[in-house]
This record gives C-alpha cells, sequence and structure tokens, in this order.
C-alpha cells in the first residue's frame, strides 16, 4: 500500500492511502502529484469514504455469488465469476473532484463526487444482459442497412425513382423507422424476459439501494429501466472500493 521510499506524499500511512489501494508508492500516480494537489485528494477521499462508507459498498465486489441473479424460490444464485461495472455520482456543490483513483477519476472536472462500483456477476446473467443490449441494436441496424442498400443503385431504386424522384427516399426513411420500431420493441420484449432471471435495474440491489437513498444517483441516465453495464472478468486491483477488510 506504500513504504518508506515516499514518506513526503501526503497520503503516506493515512487510511485513505489504504483506500486508494496503490500497488505501492513506486507505481503511484500520487507520488508526481504537487503537495497541495496531494492534500486536496486526500480531503477528497476522506470526503468520499464518509459520503459512501466501504462497508457498505464491499459486499457487491467480495460475494460468492452473483448478486444479479433472480433466482425461483428455493433455487440458487449463479456462482460469482465476472464483475458488472458501473458508476453512481453524487452532487456535492463544495467540493472539486476533478482527481484520478487508480487510473479512474472520481469525475471530471464537476461539482460531483463519481463512485466506481463493481458487482459480482455469473456468466449466465453477463449473457443475458449482453442479449438485452447488443441484439436490438444489431437487428436495427440490419434493416437499417437494407433500407440503405435497397435504397441505392438496385432495380428496386430504379423502379421507385422511375415512379417518382423522392421514393426512394422515402422507401429508406421507411426502413429507418421500421428499424426504430424493431429496437424498441424488442427491447420491451428481451427486457420482460431477461427480468424474470437477472436484475436489469443496479438501484434495486439492496447495496445500491441503500446508497440511492443516500442521495447516490447512476451516473448514467437509464436505458429502458436498465442501468448501462460494462463487464469485465476480473477484479480491478486498484482504485478506490477495489481494497478488502484487513481481516481476511
Amino acid at each position: 500500500m506504500y513504504d518508506e521510499k515516499n514518506t513526503d506524499c501526503a497520503l503516506y500511512g493515512t487510511e485513505e492511502c489504504a483506500f486508494l489501494n496503490s500497488d505501492g508508492c513506486l507505481d503511484c500516480y500520487v507520488a508526481r502529484m504537487k503537495k497541495d494537489e496531494q492534500q486536496q485528494l486526500l480531503s477528497a477521499l476522506a470526503h468520499l469514504k464518509e459520503e459512501a462508507p466501504l462497508e457498505e459498498v464491499e459486499p457487491l465486489y467480495t460475494a460468492d455469488e452473483c448478486l444479479l441473479c433472480k433466482p425461483r424460490e428455493g433455487g440458487e444464485r449463479g456462482k460469482a465469476e465476472c464483475y458488472a461495472l458501473f458508476d453512481m455520482a453524487k452532487d456535492d456543490p463544495a467540493g472539486d473532484w476533478a482527481f484520478k483513483t487508480g487510473g479512474r477519476s472520481l469525475s471530471k472536472k464537476s461539482q460531483a463526487m463519481l463512485l466506481p462500483l463493481q458487482v459480482c456477476c455469473c456468466k449466465s446473467c453477463r449473457r443475458r444482459c449482453r442479449v438485452f443490449e447488443f441484439v436490438p441494436v444489431i437487428c436495427a441496424l440490419i434493416i437499417a442497412g437494407l433500407g440503405l442498400y435497397l435504397s441505392t443503385e438496385t432495380p428496386l431504386f430504379a423502379q421507385a425513382q422511375a415512379a417518382a424522384r423522392w421514393l426512394p427516399f422515402a422507401l429508406f426513411a421507411g426502413f429507418v423507422a421500421a428499424a426504430f420500431t424493431v429496437y424498441f420493441v424488442l427491447r420491451s420484449v428481451i427486457a420482460s424476459a431477461v427480468s424474470k432471471k437477472t436484475e436489469l435495474d443496479m438501484t434495486k440491489l439492496p447495496a445500491v439501494s441503500a446508497l440511492a437513498a443516500d442521495g447516490w444517483r447512476e451516473a448514467q441516465q437509464k436505458s429502458g429501466g436498465a442501468t448501462k453495464l460494462v463487464f469485465a472478468n476480473k477484479l480491478r486491483k486498484n482504485g478506490v472500493y477495489t481494497v478488502k477488510n484487513k481481516e481476511e
């Protein structure tokens, strides 16, 4: 976490240093910061810990089972095999959060804190989330692409242009409208099916719900009631909310 090589660092030996969970002083980017910037970061990390205590966030990334699973009565959750990543934000008019922690920003320069979360997930839930996210997009793009192809140099294009010069454009517009319709219908249908087995709204998880009740909100706007997720096979090793309690 820290060593004798950089005892001049403002974070050296502090709880905030452990909270930052760097690989060591030699590899820690804080060592390259100016003294006043280190002091600001120290205050920012201390404030972030108060607003989102480690003991409230830690269960999300240390569980042995998938937290997205919705097992039937008497059923079991899947094994934690990967992680669902998303960010939460909280307004803080008195703060300035233009700091990075282990390669991730607490936020862009603004007056809002950014809380990076990792949630234990199984491969089945990851697959369902990806089906929900990508299948409607792919189908819509195929339909729009087909419309673009048919509206160019094809026999259908020639016939449409012979009938009326604007007809090819109307044909393409019709395909685009169909693509949007298919996109939203598919998302609704897939969400209905997926949500029976997998939680798509992270704010419904108990730990995240507790944060939401304390003023935290999802940094990215929901899409169709679902949290926008990114998946990783391994837990992030460094940065805030990656350290585990030391009783291990």
